[in-house]
């Protein structure tokens, strides 16, 4: 049994980056497609560039962690529906869906801390980063005048 799962295993590491080798450009274009066009072509970067590209970035890899944590809860589910009554396998299931749940909650957190270090450096020039509950601006702090007046 553990063979198989080990080639099966060995097997998706080699097919599944194979699915995706047209969609490098694509991947390429959605993380730069905010830095720059002075920075893309003539290298004259600036921090904001560099904070966009973290941001595009941080996007991809949050889609591909979405991908993946769909199929760990496909896989978990099934090994659930198929146990049988088995206990084993019930408990294999639900630790399954159970990381899969704890590590999507670690995931969101660490993206929603990115978003705020990158609003926090980029001084909220990168608005999709700032405004990312909705579009109070969280980030910007009322001056003393302001105050004074409510």
């Amino acid at each position: 049994m553990k063979k198989k799962n080990l080639l099966i295993a060995g097997l998706l590491l080699i097919i599944f980056p194979l699915l995706f080798l047209r969609s490098v450009s694509a991947a390429e274009w959605y993380i730069l497609k905010e830095v720059s066009l002075e920075c893309r072509e003539e290298g004259n970067c600036q921090l904001i560039d560099f904070l966009r590209l973290a941001r595009g970035v941080s996007l991809f890899l949050l889609g591909i962690i979405g991908v993946l944590a769909l199929i760990f809860f496909i896989v978990g589910g099934i090994i659930w529906i198929t146990s049988g009554g088995n206990p084993l396998r019930v408990k294999r299931g639900k630790q399954i869906l159970i990381g899969t749940l704890f590590g999507l909650m670690i995931v969101f957190l660490s993206w929603y801390i990115v978003n705020i270090i990158i609003c926090g450096l980029s001084k909220g020039q990168i608005l999709q980063s700032c405004e990312i509950f909705g579009s109070k601006k969280w980030y910007v702090f009322p001056t003393t005048e302001e105050k004074k007046s409510e």
